[in-house]
């Protein structure tokens, strides 16, 4: 089990295969440098083809409630002790004719 995936049971405590999944996802992230589902299932570690693992990126954004506070505390464990300058950034997409905007 690599260090990354022990940290995430830890903390998140859910089961083996969701687990799993985020933490290919975190790996995914820093080696595409991009949110784009379809260009992380290509980073995804495991023997599957590019489909299912795209599929399985929706599944557990799609049916499962992800707790960004939860997600926070994470990563703010994983930093050095310090001071951090936190920077905030505002996207704008459109959905149809409806424009989504938000602020992380």
């Amino acid at each position: 089990m690599s260090p990354l995936l022990c940290l995430c049971c830890l903390d998140f405590g859910w089961n083996l295969a969701r687990t799993k999944c985020l933490a290919g996802l975190i790996i995914a992230l820093v080696k595409v440098r991009t949110v784009n589902f379809a260009q992380l299932a290509t980073a995804l570690p495991g023997g599957a083809l590019k489909d299912p693992k795209y599929k399985r990126v929706q599944r557990l954004f799609r049916t499962f409630p992800l707790d960004f506070s939860t997600v926070a505390r994470f990563i703010v464990s994983q930093l050095p002790d310090g001071q951090y300058l936190l920077t905030l950034d505002r996207t704008n997409w459109k959905f149809g004719q409806t424009n989504i905007n938000i602020l992380c």
